[in-house]
């Protein structure tokens, strides 16, 4: 078992202990400093040295939120379709209350619009906010990764992460190709999810298979048995696990920097937290190992902070150097989304939409698309350059924009964006926001991806099979009505006309990866294959932020047979 990605703002940082030897020193010698809130005067500073578990001060918690036996768990009470909540909630994915407040630097290819940047503020991080995607990604993706440096295939670890739930509604789903050993949470649901490569498309029972993941599927998630969510908190930080003597979790805690030695090699030998701002900074000291798990944003920042990065950025803060590190914070890759949203009539009884018309006339051709000639992205032939999700809502905003009851979308997702990004710091304090700028279509191929994708989303909805079910208008004229490009004629609109709309509405679908990348090369690179820094000793990374490259999908089933090996 691998330490988890409990939360974007956590450190994972080992002490030696001399109880249970034949345990994995993943576990075994292991202490969790997470954060779940960083404002000046709100809680108390901790003390290490009197408590083993930290308990989070008496405050009223609303229903959204469930207790657990250990005392100081807590995460979301969710919809196990929906997600952290519905549309019609006051509390939506902008609230503070579960979601690290980022935003994008202004986008010169968005019409210079900052985007919302959401990080999971609690246990679990962003597996328990997200939207419960379980999809392995394809097999020639991880090919790819070894390529560029990676150490091992992550696929043979899939199944001991799975703990599959068989359902009768989905025949095609066979318990053969998947783990029940893992921990619970791995539910087939109505969420139907397309995978496209050149505009290919067909039925595929189950994409997480070795047979690939190009077809029209429904998703499988992370849902126990129960209906309820399957975060990286639920799912490992069981009550067994928290009730070890040798496993500390210390929530409302900030880890500011990794603490170095100043050896010709460096090895790092603990961290440091704090409460906030005005509290006192305290030191953790660790024997074996620090292994830093806060995500593609937060990752970066602690590791310039801690003197690993890039000599000229750290110097104009005032960092010292320990070790120069030039890819820290580079070679960052986000999947953007395009939101296709359709009025649905009102008399139309909608659950998840679970069937598409085999049409031949739905394709991506349309007004100036025949000739543009598009970069094939992919890892390999049985990867997707689209993913198309559907659902019987409109997703706007983020969620803060509730337009009524009657609607459906279609979303299609650029998987492989060749748009490079950046995150970096902002000062010398941990507790000022970095920098994160995505850079998002600055690469033309992946606007010409995009065009094309919109296009056959639009064909979608105009096809027969929805006609009854949707309540298009005729002719529309308003290119700022969020439904304007679900009601246009997909045989009309120009691709510039459709570029436009994306500049204008574009946003992300919240998969950053790449900032700590794995390679073997320390001048492009930030970890080795073994997770271990480049010219660090006892420092290892395991997040999102090392993956080499984008996967055809979602990347949390990925990240957690990362860490399984």
């Amino acid at each position: 078992m691998a330490p988890q990605d409990l939360h974007d703002m956590g450190a994972l940082f080992s002490k030696s202990y001399q109880t249970d030897p034949s345990t994995s020193w993943r576990i075994n010698h292991m202490t969790v400093s997470l954060l779940a809130q960083a404002r000046r005067g709100v809680y108390s500073p901790i003390d290490f040295r009197k408590s083993r578990r930290v308990r989070p001060p008496n405050r009223s918690w609303s229903r959204s939120i469930r207790s657990y036996p250990s005392g100081f768990r807590k995460t979301l009470q969710v919809n196990p379709i929906h997600g952290i909540t519905n549309a019609q909630s006051n509390t939506n994915i902008n609230g503070t209350a579960f979601s690290w407040i980022f935003y994008s630097t202004p986008q010169p290819n968005l019409n210079n619009r900052k985007l919302y940047l959401p990080r999971g503020m609690m246990l679990g991080g962003c597996t328990s906010i997200d939207a419960m995607m379980y999809h392995r990604g394809a097999p020639t993706d991880f090919d790819e990764w070894e390529k560029l440096g990676a150490k091992e295939h992550p696929s043979r670890f899939f199944r001991s992460s799975e703990k599959f739930t068989p359902h009768a509604l989905y025949p095609g789903l066979k318990p053969e190709d998947h783990g029940d050993s893992g921990p619970p949470g791995r539910h087939p649901t109505h969420i139907v999810v397309i995978f496209l490569s050149r505009a290919w498309l067909l039925s595929m029972s189950d994409v997480n298979t070795s047979r690939g993941t190009l077809g029209a599927t429904k998703i499988v998630t992370f849902i126990d048995a129960k209906g309820r969510r399957s975060s990286g908190a639920t799912a490992y930080l069981n009550v067994n696990l928290v009730a070890r003597k040798n496993l500390t979790v210390a929530i409302k805690t900030l880890t500011t920097r990794v603490l170095l030695s100043t050896d010709t090699v460096p090895r790092a030998i603990g961290i440091e937290v704090a409460k906030d701002e005005s509290s006192p900074l305290l030191r953790v000291s660790a024997r074996k190992e620090v292994i830093l798990s806060a995500g593609s944003f937060n990752t970066p920042q602690i590791l310039n902070l801690s003197g690993l990065g890039a000599k000229e950025e750290l110097e104009k803060f005032g960092i010292k150097v320990v070790k120069g590190l030039p890819a820290v914070g580079k070679n960052m890759y986000d999947v953007g989304v395009f939101f296709i949203s359709y009025t649905a009539r009102a008399d139309v009884a909608w659950r998840w939409h679970s069937g598409f018309s085999d049409d031949p006339k739905i394709n991506y051709k349309g007004a100036s698309s025949e000739h543009v000639k598009i970069e094939d992205t992919t890892s390999g032939f049985d990867a997707s350059d689209v993913e198309i999700s559907t659902a019987p809502v409109a997703y706007l905003d983020h969620g803060a924009i509730y337009p009524g009851p009657n609607c459906f979308t279609v979303l299609p997702i650029l998987l492989h964006p060749l748009s490079v990004g950046t995150v970096s710091i902002s000062s010398a304090s941990p507790f000022d926001k970095p920098v994160v700028d995505p850079n998002y279509l600055s690469h033309l191929n992946d606007l010409k991806i995009l065009i094309h994708a919109n296009r056959l989303c639009m064909r979608i909805g105009h096809a027969k099979a929805l006609e009854s079910m949707l309540d298009l208008k005729a002719k529309p004229t308003d290119k700022k009505d969020y439904f304007w490009s679900g009601d246009v004629d997909p045989d009309t609109v120009t691709d510039e006309e459709i570029a436009d709309f994306i500049r204008d509405n574009a946003e992300t679908i919240y998969h950053p990866v790449g900032t700590a990348r794995i390679s073997i090369d320390d001048k492009d690179s930030v970890i080795d294959p073994d997770l271990k820094v480049h010219g660090v000793q006892g420092l290892r990374v395991v997040n999102a932020s090392i993956f080499p490259s984008q996967i055809s999908g979602h990347p949390t089933a990925a990240l957690i047979a990362r860490r399984l090996q």
